[in-house]
């Protein structure tokens, strides 16, 4: 689950500081940051993606944290939320096809928003191969996303952080994951052929869409 960092988790001197014009509460060195365990933030048991095409719309995973807060399930764009499914699904089996066996994914985010990109995957000899580089693999076998990507270096990648890593970040940390008075990083594994998600409780602090006091 996440590391985090909010202006709550500073000690004594926290008036003090939000009387300096300079201060930023969003913004903390990486030892700063708090590792937020499940289920205080996510679920409370073992959570699957569908990564196989015969598996999309039938995985029921637990409530997460702000389902269990508010008491009821979130509703979801179906028709946009089984298309993504479906697309990450088609990606992972061209994944596993190209000899792939985990995928390693982060995330971060605060605020208002959070994001999620696709890192690396472990392949069955053991090596790693990165993003880009799977993205060169994927094209090289006609795999393309069937529904509409924005931006990237080929539609393909994009597809890879947009498709893949966001649909199963929110899967595993709920939607709206990043949305508070905090800030937040993390990264998470999933196997490509049982599709269980698994936390990296110590995730290195490689950001994206956030700021770390001394980058």
């Amino acid at each position: 689950m996440p590391k985090i960092f909010s202006i709550e988790m500073v000690d004594d001197d926290s008036d003090e500081l939000l009387d300096d014009e300079d201060f930023d509460p969003f913004l903390a060195a990486p030892e700063a940051f708090q590792y937020v365990p499940a289920p205080e933030f996510g679920p409370t048991d073992p959570v699957h993606v569908a990564v196989r095409g015969s598996s999309v719309g039938k995985i029921q995973n637990a409530p997460d944290a702000y389902e269990r807060h508010v008491g009821e399930r979130v509703q979801h764009n179906e028709d946009w939320t089984r298309k993504a499914e479906s697309e990450a699904a088609r990606f992972a089996e061209a994944l596993v096809a190209l000899g792939a066996q985990r995928a390693y994914l982060r995330y971060d985010g605060g605020g208002d928003e959070g994001f999620a990109w696709f890192d690396h995957c472990v392949m069955a000899d053991g090596s790693m191969c990165d993003a880009d580089e799977l993205a060169k693999h994927l094209e090289a076998a006609a795999v393309v996303p069937t529904v509409q990507i924005w931006g990237g270096a080929s539609p393909t990648r994009s597809a890879l952080d947009d498709i893949l890593a966001s649909t199963w970040a929110t899967t595993l940390l709920g939607e709206g994951y990043g949305t508070g008075e905090y800030v937040m990083y993390g990264a998470f594994w999933v196997d490509l052929e049982t599709g269980l998600v698994t936390d990296d409780p110590n995730p290195a602090p490689i950001v994206r869409n956030i700021e770390l006091r001394g980058d």
